[in-house]
C-alpha cells in the first residue's frame, strides 16, 4: 500500500470500475455565502455533455453569494413565474387559455421565420473550467482515481453515495454551517500584516513591496484549518451510522481536530502518528489524549506521516463496517480528495469575499504551504478560474535538493501511486517511495493531492520550495514583527510571500493562508534554532 509507482494498464493495482481515467461532464454551481459552506444543493451540475451518460456526475461547490432558493422566481427552471423585481421571466406571456383564433401571418412574421444559414453552424463548446473536476471516476485530468484493495471498494462507494446524497440536503449544510459559526468561530479574519510588509519594503531594492495579508486560520477552534474538514466528515460518519473514526496525523493538528470532532459527536477515536512526530509534537499528543482519543505510535519506516497513513489504511481495511477513516488532506482514493477540498473551500470563499470588501478587488497573489495540500486546495479553489490571480504553492525544501533531504513532491517528483491515488510522488527508479525530510511534521510527506498535480500540469499554480532555514527565519520574523507565532508549515508560505512582495509594487496585495498556529512547534523550533546557532560558531 505504501509503495509508489506508475500504474500499468493490466496491473491489479489499476483494476476496478473507477481506476480508469474517463472524462465526465463538466459542471457549474450555485453560489454560497462567503462566511459559510454551501447551503441547499452546493454542488448543482450543469447540462451534461450529450455524449456522456447523465449519471453519477461530479459537481463543484459554489463560489460566494447565497445558495439556491427554490422559492417563487428563484427556481432552477426558466418557466413562468415572477422574475427579478417582479418582472415575468416569460416576458409577460399568460398561459391561460385564449379562445381567440389567430389571424393570417404577416409578411414581417413570415420573414422572421426564415432560417439564417448561420444557425446551422454548431456553436463552439465552451472550454472546461479548471474548477470543473473531478470527473465521474474521481479523476483530475489523468490524476486521482482509485487504486485500493477490493475490501475498501464498498466503503468508498458508501462514502461517495452518502456525500452525493447530502450535497442536495439543506439540513446537512445548515448543521455544518452552524458548527462552523458557533463551534469553530468562522469566519476567520483577513489581517493586514503591516510590520511584516514594512520589513519586506525595507529589503526591496526599490523601497516598495506589496501589502501582505494573512488569512487567519490559526484563529479557528483547535488552532488550524483542519477542523473545517473533520466536522464535515464527522457529520458524514453520523449519516452513515458508524460509531468509530480513525485518522492519521503528522503535525498533530488533524489528530487534534479529529479527536475534537469525535468528542463533540460521541465517537470512538484512534489516531495513528509516527513515533518521530510524537517526539516533536508532544503538545498535540497531550491534547488528543485529553480529548479522549487513543494515540497509536507507529514505529515502522521513517516513523512519520507516510507510515502513519499506511497503518490507518490497514486498520480501515479490517474495520470498514463500523469505522470511518477521516483522511486529513486532499489525498487518498476517490472520493476523499473531492470531499476534503469541498469542506476546506470555505477558506477561499471567505477570502475572496473579504478581498472584494477590503481591497475592492482580488489580490495579485495567494500563497499557501503544500504537504498533502488541504489548506492550499481550500484557499486556491475559489480563485483557480481567476487567471489574473497568481497561485503559489510552497513545498518543503528541507536541507536542499539532495535525495532524502526534502519533501518537494511537485518540484522534484514524478507521477506514481501512493495511498490509493495517482499523483506526483517522490520515488526511486523502482517506484518505491523515497525518504523525505522537513523541519515541519505536516509537510514531511512524499506525495501530494491529485488536484495539485492537475493544477501543476495545467500551469495554473506555480509550485516552489523553501528550505528549513528559510522557514525558521520566517517563523521568528512573524513572531517578532506581528506578535503571531505561526506553524512551521505556514512559515514556508510566509518565507515565499516576503520574497514575492519585494518584486511587486506597493499597490498590489498578497494573501497568505496562515494555516495554523505555532504553539505545537515552539520546542522543536527552539531546538533547531539552537543547533543552527551552535553550528555557526
Amino acid at each position: 500500500m505504501s509503495a509508489a509507482g506508475t500504474p500499468q494498464p493490466n496491473s491489479p493495482q489499476a483494476s476496478g470500475p473507477d481506476s480508469g481515467a474517463v472524462s465526465g461532464s463538466q459542471s457549474h454551481a450555485p453560489t454560497a455565502p462567503a462566511n459559510q459552506p454551501p447551503r441547499g444543493n452546493p454542488l448543482q451540475s450543469q447540462q451534461p455533455n450529450s455524449n456522456q451518460p447523465n449519471h453519477n456526475q461530479q459537481r463543484r461547490p459554489g463560489p460566494s453569494s447565497g445558495g439556491p432558493n427554490y422559492g417563487p422566481g428563484n427556481g432552477p427552471s426558466n418557466g413562468p413565474g415572477p422574475g427579478p423585481n417582479g418582472a415575468r421571466r416569460d416576458g409577460g406571456r399568460d398561459d391561460r387559455r385564449d379562445d381567440r383564433r389567430p389571424g393570417p401571418p404577416t409578411m414581417e412574421a413570415a420573414r422572421s421565420r426564415r432560417s439564417d444559414p448561420r444557425d446551422l453552424i454548431p456553436a463552439k463548446p465552451k472550454p472546461p473550467k479548471l474548477s470543473d473536476v473531478p470527473d465521474a471516476n474521481g479523476r483530475f485530468g489523468k490524476f486521482g482515481g482509485r487504486y485500493v484493495p477490493e475490501t475498501l471498494y464498498s466503503a468508498l462507494d458508501q462514502l461517495r453515495a452518502t456525500y452525493d446524497e447530502v450535497s442536495s440536503d439543506p439540513r446537512f449544510w445548515d448543521d455544518l454551517s452552524d458548527l462552523l459559526r458557533s463551534f469553530v468561530g468562522r469566519s476567520t479574519p483577513l489581517y493586514p500584516a503591516q510590520r511584516l510588509t514594512a520589513f519586506a519594503r525595507s529589503r526591496s531594492q526599490t523601497g516598495e513591496a506589496a501589502t501582505i495579508w494573512l488569512k487567519r486560520e490559526d484563529l479557528a477552534h483547535t488552532g488550524a484549518h483542519k477542523i473545517n474538514n473533520t466536522l464535515g466528515q464527522a457529520l458524514l460518519t453520523r449519516r452513515m451510522g458508524k460509531k468509530r473514526i480513525i485518522a492519521e496525523t503528522g503535525a498533530g493538528q488533524h489528530g487534534v481536530a479529529s479527536a475534537t470532532a469525535a468528542a463533540h459527536f460521541g465517537f470512538e477515536c484512534d489516531v495513528y502518528m509516527g513515533a518521530e512526530d510524537v517526539r516533536r509534537q508532544k503538545l498535540n499528543v497531550t491534547r488528543m489524549k485529553l480529548l479522549g482519543a487513543r494515540v497509536i505510535e507507529v514505529e515502522s519506516g521513517s516513523k512519520t506521516l507516510k507510515d502513519a497513513t499506511n497503518e490507518a489504511m490497514r486498520d480501515w481495511m479490517g474495520s470498514v463496517e463500523h469505522t470511518h477513516y477521516i483522511i486529513g488532506s486532499v489525498v487518498g482514493p476517490d472520493p476523499f480528495p473531492r470531499i476534503v477540498r469541498d469542506f476546506q473551500s470555505i477558506i477561499g470563499r471567505e477570502t475572496k469575499s473579504q478581498c472584494l470588501r477590503l481591497l475592492n478587488g482580488l489580490p495579485a497573489a495567494v500563497v499557501a504551504c503544500v504537504g498533502g495540500g488541504s489548506n492550499a486546495a481550500g484557499i486556491f479553489y475559489d480563485f483557480v478560474d481567476d487567471t489574473n490571480v497568481q497561485l503559489i504553492g510552497v513545498e518543503a525544501g528541507g536541507r536542499g535538493n539532495v535525495p532524502g533531504g526534502h519533501a518537494a513532491s511537485l518540484s522534484a517528483g514524478s507521477p506514481g501511486v501512493l495511498h490509493g491515488s495517482l499523483s506526483y510522488v517522490l520515488q526511486d527508479q523502482f517506484g518505491q517511495t523515497a525518504d523525505v525530510h522537513s523541519c515541519s511534521a505536516g509537510l514531511d510527506y512524499p506525495g501530494v493531492g491529485p488536484e495539485h498535480s492537475y493544477w501543476k500540469d495545467a500551469g495554473r499554480v506555480r509550485y516552489t520550495a523553501v528550505t528549513d532555514d528559510q522557514a525558521l527565519d520566517a517563523f521568528t520574523l512573524l513572531a517578532s514583527t506581528e506578535g503571531i507565532i505561526p506553524a512551521l508549515e505556514t512559515s514556508h508560505a510566509l518565507a515565499e510571500a516576503v520574497e514575492l512582495a519585494q518584486k511587486l509594487p506597493k499597490d498590489k496585495h498578497i494573501v497568505v493562508c496562515l494555516s495554523g498556529r505555532g504553539d505545537k512547534d515552539v520546542d522543536e523550533a527552539s531546538r533547531l534554532l539552537a543547533l543552527r546557532s551552535n553550528k555557526s560558531r
